[in-house]
C-alpha cells in the first residue's frame, strides 16, 4: 500500500508594490501643464517620461519592453505562476492543476498564497495554449518558460502583449535549469532579485534543518522516483529536476544503485531519466520510492497508472513497498520553481519524519 502525501505549504507574506500616490499625480498634473506648448523640450520630457514607465529585460528571444511596474501578468505555465507570487508580481491569471480547462488551482499554490489567489482566472495550456482567453484578459504582460527550443505559439502571445521569456530547459537532451537559476532569472528580469534570493535562502535554511532530522534514521538511504503510466514506467535520474537533487543534494539521501544501472542500460545515465518496460519494475531495488500522480481534468488524482503498476506481481516484490515505504504526492511539485522546492521538503518531512 502506498502513502500519499498532503503538501501544505507554508504561508509567505506578498511583497508589496508602492502604487503612485495621489500627491505625485497633482504634481505630475501640474508639470504637464506648466511645459505644454514648449516645443522640442516637451517632446523630450514625453520620452523620459515613457522611459520610467517602461523596462527593457532580456530574454531568449531577444530584447522585450516591458512596464516597469506590470499590473496585469498573465503566467502562462504552472512554474510561472508559482514564481510570480514568489515574487510578489500582479498577477491576473495562470493555469490551474496540470493546466486543464477548468481545473482548480494546485493546493500547495492555495495553502501557501490563498490570499494573492484571490481573483486570480485560471487558464489552460492543455492541450493547447487558449489564445482567446488570454487575449480577452487584456494583459500588460505574459511570462512563459521556454522548454527547448519548442514553440508554443510566441509569435501569437507577442501580439496580445509583450512576453517575457526565460531557459526552463537547455541543451538537446532538455536538461532542466535548476529552479534557484530559474527565479533569479525571473527575478532580474521584474526587479525582484531580493525577493528571489529570499525565497532560495528560507528554501536552504530549511532544507539543512530537515537534512539534520533526517540524518538518524535516513542519511544515505538510496530513493528512487518512479512515474508509472498504463503501459510503462518513468524512473528520474540524478538531473531529473529539483526533486532528485533536492533528495540528493540537500537531504543527504542517494539515487539507488538499481535505478543507476537502470539509466545506464537506456544509455541516460546521467540525464533527467529514462522510460522502463512495466517488465523491470522488479529491478527496482531502493529503501524509498516516491511517486508523483498528476491530477484529472477536474482536479482530482489521476491513478491509472499507479493502479496498473499496483496490479504487477513484480511490485508487490519491491523492498520498499514492503516497508511500507512508497509515498505518492502531486505531480505538480515536480516543475522548477521556489514554491514548487519547498512544497517538496513538505513530501519529505511528512513522508519520514511523521
Amino acid at each position: 500500500m502506498t502513502k500519499t502525501i498532503e503538501t501544505p505549504g507554508t504561508k509567505v507574506p506578498p511583497q508589496i508594490v508602492d502604487d503612485l500616490t495621489r500627491r505625485d499625480f497633482l504634481i505630475g498634473g501640474a508639470a504637464a501643464l506648466l511645459l505644454g506648448g514648449c516645443g522640442s523640450g516637451d517632446n523630450e520630457d514625453t520620452g523620459e517620461e515613457e522611459a520610467a514607465r517602461t523596462r527593457t529585460v532580456d530574454t531568449p528571444r531577444g530584447r522585450v519592453e516591458i512596464p516597469a511596474e506590470p499590473q496585469r501578468i498573465v503566467a502562462l505555465y504552472t512554474h510561472d505562476l508559482a514564481n510570480t507570487l514568489a515574487l510578489g508580481l500582479p498577477v491576473i491569471a495562470g493555469p490551474g492543476e496540470t493546466g486543464q480547462p477548468d481545473a482548480p488551482f494546485p493546493q500547495y499554490l492555495r495553502d501557501m498564497f490563498g490570499e494573492e489567489l484571490e481573483g486570480v482566472t485560471p487558464i489552460a495550456y492543455q492541450p493547447e495554449i487558449n489564445f482567446e482567453q488570454v487575449a480577452s484578459l487584456n494583459p500588460d504582460l505574459i511570462l512563459s518558460g521556454m522548454f527547448g527550443n519548442y514553440d508554443v505559439g510566441y509569435d501569437r502571445l507577442e501580439e496580445i502583449a509583450p512576453t517575457v521569456t526565460y531557459r526552463y530547459s537547455e541543451g538537446e537532451e532538455f536538461s532542466i535549469v535548476p529552479w534557484q537559476t530559474v527565479l533569479r532569472q525571473n527575478g532580474e528580469q521584474f526587479g525582484r532579485e531580493e525577493a528571489a534570493e529570499g525565497w532560495i535562502s528560507r528554501f536552504e535554511e530549511r532544507a539543512a534543518e530537515l537534512r539534520e532530522r533526517l540524518a538518524p534514521d535516513w542519511s544515505g538511504a538510496a530513493y528512487a522516483m518512479v512515474e508509472p503510466y498504463e503501459d510503462q514506467v518513468y524512473i528520474y535520474g540524478p538531473e531529473g529536476g529539483h526533486t532528485a537533487k533536492t533528495l540528493s543534494e540537500e537531504l543527504g539521501l542517494t539515487l539507488a544503485e538499481s535505478v543507476s544501472d537502470l539509466l545506464a542500460d537506456a544509455d541516460q545515465l546521467n540525464q533527467g531519466g529514462a522510460e522502463i518496460s512495466l517488465e523491470r519494475v522488479g529491478d527496482i531495488d531502493a529503501d524509498i520510492i516516491f511517486v508523483p500522480v498528476h491530477a484529472n481534468p477536474d482536479g482530482t488524482p489521476n491513478r491509472s497508472g499507479i493502479d496498473t503498476l499496483s496490479e504487477r506481481p513484480l511490485w508487490s516484490t519491491l523492498p520498499a513497498l514492503q516497508a511500507g515505504q512508497v509515498y505518492e504526492f502531486t505531480g505538480d511539485i515536480w516543475y522548477e520553481s521556489g514554491p514548487m522546492a519547498m512544497a517538496f521538503l513538505d513530501v519529505v518531512e511528512r513522508s519520514l519524519l511523521s
